[in-house]
């Protein structure tokens, strides 16, 4: 079994001055045994990346097998994103 870590999600939704949209899904990891970090994964990515998680899962159900220990939030900004000048 592997070790107990915490998983925090953010679904951030962006809306640009111009009426553009973005959605970026922000993963904040926190294990044990792979360290601490970060990842953002822009909109056009998900469905691909969905699909091949899905695929590790059942391929290998035993090893991808963890409790449920995630937490989700949501946001909305207006602005660019990675723009200091936008709240």
């Amino acid at each position: 079994m592997s070790p107990q870590a915490k998983i925090t999600g953010q679904i951030i939704k962006i809306d640009g001055p111009a009426g553009e949209e973005a959605v970026i899904v922000q993963l904040d990891v926190a294990c044990p045994l792979c360290g601490t970090y970060t990842i953002q994964i822009r909109d056009h990515h998900l469905a691909n990346l969905r699909d091949l998680i899905i695929e590790a899962m059942d391929l290998y159900p035993e090893l991808t097998k963890a409790p449920k220990v995630s937490q989700r939030e949501d946001f909305t900004f207006t602005g660019r994103p990675h723009d200091p000048t936008a709240n």
